[in-house]
């Protein structure tokens, strides 16, 4: 997987102008970026870049959250899996019910919280 663009050395892409099944949420446009900036990174010290992975199968998982509710606070989630096989990248979504057989809960809303508070000091250590 590669983020310089086929029409420009000097132009990258990620997120949702990339055609690719990674889910588009908050945990892969981190991922994203940081592999995009080791990229560019690698570029401009002149060497090679590639994608640090322990096989050329690679399987993934993603979580997304969504509020939906604020009294009290309540939010649903998207999982994703997907699979590189190095060449194409391939995802399929699922949301599960929390344990009251809903879709909504408190206790997804605390794990949506708990998630950005995680995310943020990763984006900003």
């Amino acid at each position: 997987m590669f983020f310089q663009t086929a029409t420009d050395k000097d132009v990258y892409a990620v997120g949702d102008v990339v055609g690719h099944a990674i889910p588009p949420s908050g945990q892969t446009a981190v991922w994203a970026g940081k592999q995009c900036a080791n990229e560019i990174t690698a570029r401009f010290a002149g060497k090679a870049y590639t994608l640090a992975v322990k096989s050329k199968a690679v399987n993934a998982g993603n979580v997304c959250y969504s509020m939906v509710g604020d009294n009290p606070e309540e939010a649903i989630m998207v999982t994703h899996d997907f699979s590189w096989t190095g060449k194409t990248i391939k995802g399929k979504g699922h949301v599960p019910k929390a344990a009251s057989g809903k879709y909504r809960s408190t206790g997804t809303g605390k794990a949506l919280r708990n998630w950005y508070s995680g995310i943020t000091a990763d984006l900003f250590s």
